[in-house]
């Protein structure tokens, strides 16, 4: 007799608990504490500037501080051209990409991205310039008819500093072509490649980003007296994280928000110190405008524009 109350309270109380496990959320229940489950994703499409595996190196604190914040996976792509990013924007395959100012600009105006933040470099700040260079043995001055008939080396179509802006100066001063006015345009891919063939004598003149010059003369001091500035752009914003435009009303100002602050953490100045920066900086579209008058001018359309890889 005594029993029975008891056996009844404790089958009570059983069933109790059940029910209770039932209301509760599955995941509150299953899901391990020691592990952390994201079902959201971040794919940010990068063109390697160095090998892949130092690519990987420099952005893995960044992408590991961005998934703890934003709580999402956030990983990197590493693509090899122009082209690709920009078909994997559009095909909607990558969620964001770090884009130098020309391709920013052609994907914007597609519709594609909006700016989120660029990179604020120890040494080079968060902009840079287009430099047309020589030798200083080739007799070639700033005067542009000492550069008729010469050869001179490019990065590729899509970009400002290697492209763009020598073909607008040429325009701009003479309404010159840069089609017909040189003896051969090659496109070298990348702007060290452009430097090296100027200095080694493959090419006459070239044009590449400022950054990437002066980085080069730091580590070899021959090129500091080896080479002349021609002539060098207005600045205009470094590579800028863009986020795509379907994306924006539910995660650009968090995104915004987190990289502006990251170096006020320690998480995210180790990170920032990988990538050889200070901060990030906010971007504003209209930061690109200086470029946009050059496209007008030279009668670029970035509807039509081939990235052609």
């Amino acid at each position: 007799m005594g029993r029975f109350p008891i056996l009844a309270v404790s089958a009570l109380l059983l069933i109790c608990g059940l029910l209770s496990s039932c209301e509760r959320n599955p995941s509150e229940v299953n899901a391990p504490s020691t592990r952390i489950i994201r079902e959201e994703t971040l794919v940010i499409g990068v063109l390697p500037e160095k090998n892949v595996f130092e690519q990987r190196r420099r952005y893995q604190p960044l992408t590991e501080y961005l998934s703890d914040v934003l709580h999402m996976n956030v990983r990197i792509k590493l693509l090899d051209s122009y082209g690709a990013i920009a078909r994997e924007l559009e095909e909607q395959v990558i969620d964001a990409a770090v884009l130098g100012s020309l391709n920013y600009v052609l994907m914007h105006e597609r519709g594609y991205v909006l700016p989120v933040a660029r990179l604020v470099d120890l040494t080079h700040g968060a902009d840079y310039r287009s430099i047309v260079f020589t030798r200083h043995d080739t007799g070639i001055t700033e005067d542009i008819r000492s550069w008729k008939d010469k050869d001179i080396a490019l990065v590729h179509p899509a970009t400002l500093a290697g492209a763009l802006f020598p073909r607008w100066y040429l325009y701009q001063s003479e309404k010159i072509d840069m089609s017909w006015y040189f003896n051969t345009v090659r496109y070298m891919g990348s702007h060290d490649s452009v430097v090296l063939a100027v200095y080694n004598g493959h090419a006459h003149l070239g044009a590449a980003k400022d950054d990437v010059i002066r980085a080069m003369q730091s580590d070899w001091p021959e090129l500091q007296e080896g080479l002349l500035i021609l002539t060098i752009s207005e600045p205009v914003p470094s590579n800028t994280l863009s986020l795509r435009s379907d994306l924006a009303d539910t995660l650009l100002e968090r995104l915004q928000e987190t990289l502006v602050s990251m170096h006020t953490y320690q998480q995210g100045i180790t990170a920032l110190q990988q990538l050889e920066a200070s901060s990030f900086v906010a971007t504003r579209d209209e930061e690109f405008d200086s470029l946009r008058v050059m496209m007008y001018e030279l009668g670029v359309d970035s509807s039509h524009f081939s990235f052609a890889d």
